[in-house]
């Protein structure tokens, strides 16, 4: 791990900032700069003051509605990695949550400090983790969605061979040339795809693709 992060770690347990910080140290190591807030309002000051490179919040801080939380951090900071903590082992804001790029980990405080250590581990090099428990929440769900909504039918048609020349192995100059497009346009529609369908790199896109049938559904590039 290389240079300092920036932290800021928001909840209203003493307890908890300790504990997570302690956490974050033994992990990370030592030298980054740390900010523990315990309410809505100093929570907004931070963002205010910087920019930063993970953030730690408990979704259901006092005086305040869980959503709006990361609502806040979104106006005020440009692409944050996110770890999301609950009190609950099965909170409704999980699928809101985990439907949000910038969220790299949804944890409850009863997960083991195994899982939370990885959590925090893969959220700052901007890898998703998800604990097992709430991965078979997460599982149960893209079961249930995967007859109501397809997220690839939200893709436009160029998009879609975009994505079916990923999905191929395809890179972006190779891209380009199929498709007699520049480069920087390609680049802009792999970004765009990315986004659309919540993931990171190829590997989640073939993933993703797989899991709700994108290229059995007839959409393969011949």
């Amino acid at each position: 791990m290389c240079g300092m992060y920036n932290i800021l770690i928001a909840d209203d347990l003493y307890t908890i900032r300790v504990g997570v910080t302690t956490i974050i140290k033994e992990v990370l190591g030592p030298g980054h700069h740390i900010v523990p807030v315990s309410d809505y309002d100093a929570l907004k000051q931070a963002l205010q003051g910087d920019r930063y490179d993970l953030i730690v919040i408990d979704l259901h801080m006092k005086g305040t509605n869980g959503i709006s939380l990361i609502r806040t951090m979104l106006d005020h900071q440009a692409g944050p990695r996110i770890v999301v903590m609950t009190k609950l082992d099965n909170d409704c804001f999980f699928e809101t949550c985990m439907g949000l790029n910038e969220v790299k980990a949804f944890i409850s405080k009863h997960t083991s400090e195994a899982e939370i250590r990885t959590a925090f581990e893969n959220a700052v090099q901007g890898r998703r983790f998800v604990p097992e428990l709430q991965q078979q929440q997460l599982e149960q769900l893209y079961l249930y969605r995967k007859d109501i909504l397809n997220p690839f039918d939200g893709l436009s048609a160029r998009e879609q061979k975009v994505t079916q020349l990923l999905l191929k192995g395809l890179g972006i100059l190779e891209i380009g040339n199929e498709l007699a497009i520049s480069s920087s346009t390609a680049s802009t529609y792999k970004s765009r795809i990315f986004k659309k369908l919540n993931v990171s790199n190829v590997i989640e896109l073939n993933k993703h693709a797989d899991q709700f049938g994108f290229i059995t559904n007839g959409f393969e590039a011949n």
